[in-house]
């Protein structure tokens, strides 16, 4: 006896709010659109996008360099240098040197991956890794 009116109402509430929504919501991109809020929020998100990329980047990107000079009783670590400087300076370099690669030639992620496959054989052999 509960499950008749139960359905029903679940189903025409649905259909009366996707048709409520659906109206609205053309009504507002049309008046989004005409007032120039849709380019704010465009910009808007891609600032956060940006910035989650930027996370993303500092998170997923590792690059260690192995370099260390002794002199005299003094170890100098050159990852500790840069670091220093700007921490996660060599994953950022990486990463926009392989985007600026992306961007020049259209066969850019061919070069990307045998460059990361050279680059971290050659640099583990010599020991920069």
């Amino acid at each position: 006896m509960f499950l008749i009116p139960n359905v029903l109402l679940n189903v025409c509430s649905r259909w009366l709010f996707i048709k409520y929504g659906y109206e609205l919501g053309t009504n507002l991109v049309v008046k989004m659109k005409g007032s120039n809020i849709i380019d704010k929020f465009v910009e808007g998100a891609t600032i956060v996008g940006m910035m989650v990329v930027g996370a993303m980047i500092v998170g997923f990107v590792n690059l260690n360099i192995g370099c260390v000079w002794l002199i005299g009783e003094k170890e100098i670590i050159l990852q500790d240098i840069i670091n220093s400087l700007m921490p996660s300076l060599i994953p950022l370099l990486l990463v926009l040197s392989y985007y600026w690669i992306l961007i020049k030639n259209k066969k850019g992620m061919y070069i990307c991956i045998i460059a990361s496959f050279v680059l971290g054989i050659a640099g583990k052999a010599v020991g920069l890794f």
